[in-house]
C-alpha cells in the first residue's frame, strides 16, 4: 500500500480496499484469548497518560480500547500490512489503542455500522469517576464512565477500601467512607454498570479493582461515597481568575503558571471544565462554556491546552491537560466562562437518599431554606416536580409524624424561607404560586416539606 493511497483512507475513515479479515465481537466488550490478556487492571491509568499521549512523543502503551463513540477497537494485526508500515510502535494481534503515526492522541480501527473499517480517536475518559445527588460534590452516588455511558455500581460487598480509590481517584489529599444510594424501582432510570467492586484501597483508580459485571437481577442500592480530606493532604491548586466579563461571575478564563497569567485555549473546552472552573472559584449556578474569545482576546502567554475535565474534579490541576505552554492556539481561541447565579425561587432536594427523594429546599437570596408544610397539596408537589424536570412524585410524611418518627433526613437548621404555598399546578415556579411573603412562617424544622419523586421526563446521562 502506498502512503499516498494510506493517508487518502485515513483522511476519508474507510479502509474498503484493504484486505481484513474481521473478528466480531457481539456483546458491548471484546474478548481476548489467554495468551492477549493484560494482567489486572485492563486500563492503565485512563487520564494522563492518554491524553497527553500526543505528537512524536507520545507513544501510548495503556489499554483502553474503546473509541470516543463508544466502539470497541479492532487488533491491528486485522489490517493487512498496518503493523509492518509502524514497527516498534507497540502494534500487535491486540486491540488497544496506540499512537503509531504521531496524531494528536491514541486511536484506534473499529467495524462501523454499515461493517466497514473506519478509524476513530479513544475515549480518555475510560474510567473516570463522578458523584451524583449528594449534600456536595464530595458526596454521593458512584458513577463510572465505560464505553461512552456513565453507569452506577451496585452496593453488594461496598466497603471503604473501596470508597478510598473513588476519593483518592477523584482528588489526592481525600480519603473515602462508604455509604449506599437507595434506588427506588419505581424512580428514574439508573444505568448500572458492575454489581460489585473489591478494590484493596491502595489502586490509583477504580478500573485497577476486581469487579463483576452488571447482569440484570435486584440491586435496592447503589455504592455511594463520602470524600473527607486526609489530615496534612494537599490538593493541587493552579490560581485562576476570570477577566473581561461584565459579572464577577464570567470572563475569560486565565491560570497562573511560573509567576505569569495567561489564558486557556478552547480545544476541547466544554460544560465540563467550567464545572470544576466555577466550583474552583466558590460559584454556584449554571455553568457555561464560551470559547473564540467570546470575552476578548488576552495577551501575553496561553498556557493551556485541550482541557479535558470530566466535571467532578476539584481544581483545574486535576484534569487531563496538554503540558504547559504546549499548545496550537492563536488568543482568538481564549476560553471563557460564565457561572451563571441561580434565581431566587429556584428549588433542590437535600437529603440522604439520593437526588430523586429528599428535603425540598428553596433559594432566595443567595441563601437555601426549606419549606412549611402547611397547606401542602399535590398541586404543590406537581410544580416541584416540573420545575426539577420529574413528571410525578409525592409529598413525603413530615419528620415530627408519627409515620416518619426520628426523621428521614439529618436535622436541618436556618431559614425557614416560605409558608403556606397555595398552587394551581401549572405554574412554572414554585415562587409563582400564592403564598406568604419570603421568611414569614409559623413553623419549625419538623414541618418541612420532603418529596420523592418518580419517572424521569428525559434520561440524561443514560
Amino acid at each position: 500500500m502506498s502512503r499516498l493511497l494510506f493517508d487518502n483512507i485515513m483522511d476519508s475513515a474507510l479502509l474498503s480496499v484493504v484486505t481484513l479479515v474481521v473478528v466480531f465481537a457481539s456483546s458491548s466488550s471484546y474478548s481476548l484469548s489467554s495468551s492477549d490478556v493484560v494482567p489486572s487492571p485492563s486500563f492503565i491509568l485512563p487520564f494522563t497518560d492518554c491524553i497527553q499521549s500526543r505528537g512524536r512523543d507520545g507513544f501510548y502503551q495503556g489499554a483502553v480500547d474503546v473509541t470516543e463513540s463508544g466502539a470497541v477497537c479492532m487488533r491491528w494485526s486485522e489490517v493487512a500490512g498496518f503493523e509492518e508500515r509502524y514497527p516498534g510502535k507497540g502494534l500487535g494481534d491486540h486491540n488497544r489503542c496506540r499512537n503509531p503515526d504521531n496524531r494528536i492522541r491514541p486511536w484506534c480501527f473499529f467495524r462501523n455500522s454499515r461493517g466497514r473499517t473506519d478509524w476513530g480517536y479513544c475515549d480518555c475518559k475510560q474510567g473516570s469517576v463522578r458523584l451524583q445527588g449528594g449534600r456536595s460534590k464530595l458526596d454521593g452516588r458512584v458513577e463510572v464512565y465505560l464505553q461512552g455511558v456513565w453507569g452506577s455500581v451496585c452496593s453488594d460487598d461496598w466497603g471503604d477500601q473501596d470508597a478510598n480509590v473513588v476519593c483518592r481517584q477523584l482528588g489526592q489529599g481525600f480519603s473515602g467512607r462508604a455509604r449506599s444510594s437507595a434506588l427506588s424501582p419505581r424512580g428514574g432510570v439508573v444505568r448500572m454498570h458492575w454489581g460489585a467492586v473489591h478494590c484493596q484501597g491502595e489502586e490509583p483508580d477504580i478500573l485497577q479493582c476486581p469487579s463483576v459485571p452488571w447482569n440484570g437481577g435486584e440491586c435496592p442500592h447503589a455504592a455511594a461515597v463520602t470524600c473527607s480530606p486526609l489530615e496534612g493532604g494537599v490538593v493541587a491548586v493552579v490560581p485562576v481568575r476570570l477577566v473581561g466579563g461584565v459579572a464577577a461571575w464570567e470572563g475569560r478564563v486565565e491560570v497562573f503558571h511560573g509567576g505569569v497569567w495567561g489564558s486557556v485555549c478552547d480545544d476541547q473546552w466544554d460544560e465540563s471544565d467550567v464545572e470544576v472552573v466555577c466550583r474552583q472559584l466558590g460559584l454556584g449556578g449554571v455553568a457555561r462554556a464560551w470559547g473564540q474569545a467570546y470575552f476578548g482576546a488576552g495577551s501575553g502567554r496561553v498556557w493551556l491546552d485541550e482541557v479535558r475535565c470530566t466535571g467532578n474534579e476539584l481544581t483545574l490541576e486535576q484534569c487531563p491537560k496538554a503540558a504547559w505552554g504546549e499548545h496550537n492556539c492563536l488568543h482568538s481561541e481564549d476560553a471563557g466562562v460564565s457561572c451563571t447565579p441561580l434565581p431566587d425561587g429556584s428549588v433542590r432536594l437535600s437529603g440522604v437518599s439520593g437526588s430523586s427523594e429528599g428535603r425540598l429546599e428553596v433559594l432566595y437570596r443567595e441563601q437555601w431554606g426549606t419549606v412549611c408544610d402547611d397547606g401542602w397539596t399535590d398541586s404543590n408537589t406537581k410544580v416541584v416536580c416540573g420545575q426539577l424536570g420529574y413528571r410525578s412524585g409525592e409529598s413525603l410524611p413530615p419528620e415530627g409524624s408519627e409515620v416518619a418518627s426520628g426523621g428521614q433526613f439529618p436535622a436541618r437548621s436556618g431559614p425557614i424561607l416560605l409558608d403556606d404555598v397555595s398552587c394551581t399546578g401549572k405554574e412554572p415556579s414554585l415562587s409563582l404560586c400564592s403564598r406568604r411573603a419570603w421568611l414569614r412562617h409559623d413553623c419549625s424544622h419538623k414541618e418541612d416539606v420532603n418529596i420523592r419523586f418518580y419517572t424521569f421526563i428525559a434520561l440524561h446521562n443514560i
